[in-house]
């Protein structure tokens, strides 16, 4: 079974993978993509497993609040 930010991911991941391609860049809170994550190690792993999917590199500000997908 999926959980709530599995289900919502696709989405979301259409409309960054198409800001990516427009601007270069997309910039998102990483509690958006993955809501049920309660360790910071976790949320970057599932983050970075989204970026992959989609073919997107993935970098994150120094409080792990913010990720900011780019194309390789």
């Amino acid at each position: 079974m999926q959980t709530q930010s599995e289900q919502n991911s696709p989405a979301s991941l259409i409309l960054i993978v198409r800001e990516v391609r427009t601007e270069g860049f997309c910039v998102v809170y990483c509690n958006s993509l993955v809501r049920d994550v309660l360790s910071e190690d976790e949320l970057v792993r599932r983050i970075y497993q989204l970026a992959s999917s989609v073919g997107l590199k993935v970098s994150f500000n120094a409080e792990k609040t913010l990720c900011i997908f780019e194309q390789y």
